[in-house]
C-alpha cells in the first residue's frame, strides 16, 4: 500500500529554505545594510557645493555726456538778436557760404568781415576764438587777438560785426 505523504505548505517550504540558508541571508541583509551605512555617509560628508551666485544685473545705462551749450548773440541784426549756436567740434564764422555762421548783409559792419574770417571750438572744456588771418581781425573785449579764451557775456567782435559769447554751462561770467 501506498503510503501518502503531505505536500509541504507554502510557509512549511519557506520556514525550510530560511532554516537551511539562515547564514546566507543574514550576510546579504547585513552587506546590504553596509552598503547603505555606506553611502549615506559618504553623501553626508561630500561637501555641499555653495548655491551658483546670482546672475548681476546689467548695468544702467549711462546718460550721454552733457556738452555745454554756447552760442554767439548778435548785438545789431536787422531782424533784432538772434542766437547762433556753436558746435562743439569747431564753428567757423564769415561771408564764405560753407561756413556754419554766414555772415550775410542783414549784419550792419557785415562787409567788414573776411570770407573765412574766425573759428570758434572747445579745447579742455574751454571755448576758444581764433582769428584766421582776417582782414579786420577778432576783438575780445575792444580788445584784438588772434586766439583768446571766451567767458560767458565777453563781446566778441568780427571785423565790425558785434556779438556777445553765451554758455549755458562751464564758463563763468567776468
Amino acid at each position: 500500500m501506498p503510503t501518502s505523504t503531505a505536500t509541504p505548505t507554502p510557509v512549511e517550504t519557506l520556514t525550510a529554505a530560511l532554516s537551511a540558508n539562515w547564514l546566507w541571508i543574514t550576510g546579504a541583509c547585513l552587506a546590504s545594510l553596509l552598503a547603505t551605512s555606506l553611502l549615506l555617509i559618504l553623501l553626508s560628508q561630500r561637501k555641499r557645493q555653495p548655491p551658483p551666485a546670482p546672475i548681476p544685473a546689467p548695468p544702467r545705462p549711462q546718460p550721454p555726456p552733457v556738452i555745454p551749450t554756447a552760442y554767439l548773440e548778435s548785438i545789431h541784426t536787422a531782424d533784432g538778436p538772434r542766437r547762433f549756436a556753436l558746435q562743439p567740434q569747431v564753428t567757423t564764422i564769415g561771408r564764405a557760404p560753407d561756413n556754419t555762421l554766414v555772415i550775410t548783409p542783414q549784419f550792419p559792419g557785415w562787409e567788414t568781415v573776411s570770407k573765412r574770417h574766425a573759428r570758434i571750438y572747445r579745447h579742455a572744456g574751454h571755448w576758444i576764438l581764433q582769428d584766421l588771418d582776417s582782414t579786420n581781425g577778432s576783438y575780445v573785449n575792444a580788445r584784438r587777438t588772434g586766439h583768446n579764451l571766451l567767458r560767458n557775456g565777453w563781446e566778441v567782435h568780427l571785423g565790425g560785426v558785434p556779438f556777445v559769447f553765451r554758455a549755458d554751462t562751464g564758463e563763468a561770467s567776468g
